[in-house]
């Protein structure tokens, strides 16, 4: 069934029709979908706070971000490794890895060595600072999500990702739908004529 918050335009619907009298206002708004709605979205924010919060501490203890961090204990625990391994390991495009990577290099925890068999080929290892500064991190060294994940029983895991999934699956069909709304609207179209006469 198709949630009355999920689009903005259902829910101006529906407070014309409370006003009429056709509808309460307290259906459109106290419906057990809605409190059950808000209970997961209040979750969210808990995740996100609780990230936000151990980052912040992570970088006034340490010095480096949680992300920082995370890609330092991979490379203290798998010395040689290489970009793209690094990506994947931490679940991330390579790009954002190198990124990560330039910044470690720049503190002096990581260094780059070419092979020995391929000088194409870039191989990280940590120089014994970096190994101190994983050493006394304080942990989960990957990060509150990533631990609390790993501890979660396989099904679990499959679930939480089927679910997601689905919800990831009906934000980018809203989002769709809210560029096709404004790209058709009247004030879009005119702002974008203006723009172009610009």
């Amino acid at each position: 069934m198709r949630h009355p918050f999920a689009d903005r335009r259902v829910i101006a619907f529906q407070q014309a029709l409370s006003a009429t009298g056709e509808i309460s206002t307290m259906d459109t708004v106290m419906t057990p979908v809605a409190t059950q709605d808000l209970a997961v979205l209040k979750q969210f924010r808990v995740i996100f706070k609780s990230i936000r919060k151990h980052f912040h501490a992570i970088e006034n203890a340490v010095g480096v971000s949680g992300a920082q961090l995370w890609a330092l204990a991979v490379i203290v625990d798998k010395p040689g490794l290489r970009v793209t391994e690094l990506a994947r390991l931490m679940s991330v495009h390579q790009s954002t890895a190198s990124n990560l990577l330039d910044q470690l290099v720049e503190a002096g925890l990581v260094i780059r060595t070419r092979g020995s068999g391929d000088n194409r080929t870039v191989l990280l290892t940590p120089t014994q600072a970096g190994i101190e500064r994983v050493r006394n991190s304080p942990a989960p060294v990957r990060g509150l999500l990533p631990d609390a994940l790993d501890k979660l029983a396989p099904e679990t895991l499959e679930s939480l990702h089927r679910c997601l999934g689905e919800l990831l699956g009906k934000m980018e069909a809203l989002e769709k739908a809210d560029t096709l709304w404004i790209a058709n609207t009247p004030a879009s179209a005119g702002l974008t004529e203006s723009v172009h006469a610009g």
